[in-house]
């Protein structure tokens, strides 16, 4: 039996930071696929070219009938060139649904005379009739958008997309082609419901490592003339059709704190300042006071992985350059340094200081310091790997002590970020989960989830702030492709916890006897509405609980996690307590709310 009380005199309670519900979304194609409502991958054709097709990645056509052609496209970047009868591109692995209407906007322009494109849908049997077809004439040798709509009778998770061209002796040039649901803004509603439903309280963009290769301006104007351009980070296309208008927009419309990730390694400390100054004429133009925005000067540049990987010496020297500039340009901002102990290469023997210089030498220049955890060692057996979660938290929070020991140590008021985490087993490297998510969220993932936010509300006096690596499509909460938008239980987990956020850190006493079965950890935290108490059992065997006095005759929410055969299971339900007392299940998360006052 493990036994909750008060502390007497409540001696360390300290604020609790509303920002430990952070999220990330880090804009690599797989992302921004998942944010619109369009099924083509690569609508803009961005190459390089492929030289057995003549055509963009993702695209198929007859190289004899096309190129991809460099500076032609509306933003100076490539278009798709189809000549001569017969010619055209196709697109394979199309999902469509019976009985919606999908609108086809394609922007084209001819060479010399007008042409006929046919735009067809159909199964990927070679003579079976299209699902649905229509022509489009193409009469302007200038850019001009064209729109037709196409009617699905049939629902095929794997059709073609085709664009052929019908004139012999015919040239057309085609910027970028959309299909997507009739009516549909280029953002699909139902992954801005999701990632608003968890009602996350601040928001990292544009990443993670795609933020050294990420130009925030080219995120800004009309969509369609946005440039997309090779990502020599995760080796695809870098599309700019969600950018920086779009998240802004997010961040206002959803009470979200914007934390963006300022490119200090393809960037300059000139496009860092213009990056604020936009944000601040953003809320200004709304007649809104510009909100805090945390400023993150780099990502992992203490790391072999990044493009712009350098010393810690270069790193200060990079703050000097770049937030004096950012700061002038938005006043009030919190800016965020990387915290990382050293710098390394490819080997032990390459480390170089890293965390001390920041805080000896730049501790004037940022509030914050940060540092990413993945966690996850692969282990045979179900209850060996729910023990390695565990393991994984107490790592961190010896990881995170040692940070406070370092800020502690110098008298400093810098606060601590953990501004990316998740529990990594299955994705083999960044490359893979960038361009799908194959990350299921198993009980290990969701109670070493709920372990984080505990954990970290235990630390708050100086954690201020976390983002959940990711929101979207990528070791993530929510996945979405081809309009089909799907939670994972973490989402239950971040809307259980919400409530209590911010809140006061209320330090518990846990007495447990020889008896206690299971191993549970506590989280008490006082709001301004009342009092919660949250419970995890990270094991397989019950686990019997007494609770402090206050939550006497209370009814407990309880998340019971499962699925150690097929896939996780997340069963919500109610316990009412008897005798202050709870049995927990195996793998479970409990919460407890009560309207008393400490």
């Amino acid at each position: 039996m493990m036994t909750l009380k008060l502390k007497n005199g409540l001696t360390g309670a300290h604020p609790v930071s509303k920002y430990l519900m952070g999220q990330n979304l880090e804009m690599y194609s797989a992302v921004v696929k998942g944010l619109l409502s369009d099924r083509l991958m690569n609508p803009k054709f961005t190459g390089p070219e492929n030289p057995k097709y003549g055509t963009a990645d993702e695209w198929i056509g007859n190289p004899y009938h096309c190129r991809l052609i460099s500076g032609m496209g509306m933003s100076s970047d490539e278009a798709q060139l189809i000549q001569r009868t017969g010619g055209g591109v196709r697109q394979y692995g199309i999902k469509v649904y019976a009985g919606e209407t999908l609108e086809v906007e394609l922007w084209a322009k001819v060479r010399h005379s007008p042409v006929n494109l046919q735009v067809a849908l159909k199964a990927a049997i070679t003579r079976r009739p299209a699902y649905a077809a229509a022509k489009i004439a193409i009469d302007a040798a200038y850019w001009k958008k064209y729109a037709i709509t196409l009617d699905i009778p049939v629902t095929d998770a794997s059709a073609d997309f085709c664009l052929t061209l019908l004139d012999e002796d015919g040239a057309v040039f085609i910027d970028q082609v959309h299909l997507r649901p009739a009516g549909q803004p280029h953002l699909d509603p139902k992954a801005i419901a999701a990632a608003k439903s968890i009602s996350p309280t601040a928001l990292r963009f544009p990443g993670g490592c795609l933020s050294t290769v990420y130009h925030w301006a080219n995120g800004v104007g009309p969509v369609h003339l946005r440039p997309s351009h090779y990502d020599p980070q995760f080796f695809s296309h870098l599309s700019y059709d969600f950018g920086i208008t779009e998240y802004l927009d997010l961040c206002c419309e959803a009470d979200i704190t914007p934390h963006l990730t300022v490119n200090i390694g393809n960037g300059t400390p000139g496009e860092a300042a213009e990056l604020a100054r936009y944000c601040r004429r953003f809320y200004e133009d709304k007649g809104i006071p510009p909100p805090r925005i945390f400023f993150q000067m780099g990502n992992e540049q203490f790391a072999a992985h990044e493009t712009s990987h350098m010393t810690g010496d270069m790193y200060i020297a990079a703050l000097r350059a770049f937030v004096p500039p950012v700061k002038t340009e938005y006043p009030n901002s919190t800016m965020i340094g990387i915290g990382y102990p050293y710098s390394g290469a490819y080997s032990a023997r390459e480390q170089t200081p890293w965390r001390e210089l920041v805080l000896d030498q730049a501790a004037d220049l940022v509030d914050m310091i940060s540092n990413h955890y993945y966690k996850g060692q692969w282990k045979e057996t179900f209850a060996d790997q729910l023990q390695n979660a565990v393991e994984s938290l107490q790592k961190i929070k010896a990881d995170l002590l040692k940070m406070i020991a370092d800020i502690k140590a110098r008298n400093l008021k810098t606060k601590i970020g953990v501004t990316e985490w998740n529990y990594w087993l299955y994705a083999s490297d960044y490359w893979t989960f960038a361009k799908r998510s194959i990350e299921p969220m198993d009980p290990h993932h969701c109670l070493f989830v709920a372990g984080m936010l505990q954990m970290m509300a235990e630390l708050g006096e100086y954690v201020e702030l976390s983002n959940y690596y990711q929101l979207l499509n990528g070791l993530s909460i929510f996945t979405n492709f081809a309009g089909a938008c799907h939670e994972s239980p973490m989402a239950l987990i971040f809307r259980y916890y919400r409530p209590a956020f911010p809140g006061e850190y209320i330090p518990l006493a846990s007495l447990p006897s020889e008896a206690s079965g299971g191993r549970a950890d506590a989280l008490c935290l006082k709001t301004a509405d009342g009092v919660y108490l949250f419970i995890v059992n990270h094991s397989l065997a019950e686990s019997a609980v007494t609770l402090p006095n206050i939550f006497a005759e209370s009814t407990g929410e309880l998340l019971v996690f499962d699925g150690r055969e097929n896939g996780v299971e997340c069963v919500p339900r109610k316990e009412k307590v008897s005798g202050n007392k709870i049995i927990l299940p195996p793998m479970a998360v409990c919460r407890f709310f009560c309207r008393a006052s400490l």
